[in-house]
């Protein structure tokens, strides 16, 4: 799974590379009519990186955890429950096949070791 996560943010950075700056500048800005003045960018640091993927995949699996529990569970451990939108995205996320696919032969697999 982390593999999989791992190639998707990958993706996205390529995503938001090849994306011309005046498509950044509206992503980046809180208001509807205008642009903000710089573009959406990147984290610089690679370190800093890594601690945003790091967390993403905990909060992604988080979730995953909780999704499978019977809903009672659910409610008494977080509160609440979920409503059946996310209970529908969570279960998709659930059974996408892009969890069974293999791990690349030229993975490094100690990078992945947080």
């Amino acid at each position: 799974m982390m593999v999989a996560l791992d190639r998707l943010l990958d993706q996205c950075g390529e995503t938001v590379r090849r994306t011309d700056v005046c498509l950044r500048r509206w992503l980046r800005s809180r208001f509807p009519d205008r642009p903000y003045k710089a573009p959406f960018e990147l984290v610089a640091k690679p370190s800093s990186e890594k601690v945003y993927r790091k967390e993403l995949k905990r909060f992604i699996c988080f979730w995953l955890r909780l999704s499978r529990l019977l809903p009672t569970t659910m409610r008494a451990i977080t509160g609440r429950g979920l409503n059946r939108h996310q209970f529908r995205a969570l279960r998709e996320l659930w059974v996408d096949g892009v969890w069974q696919s293999e791990e690349p032969a030229d993975m490094d697999r100690t990078d992945n070791q947080d």
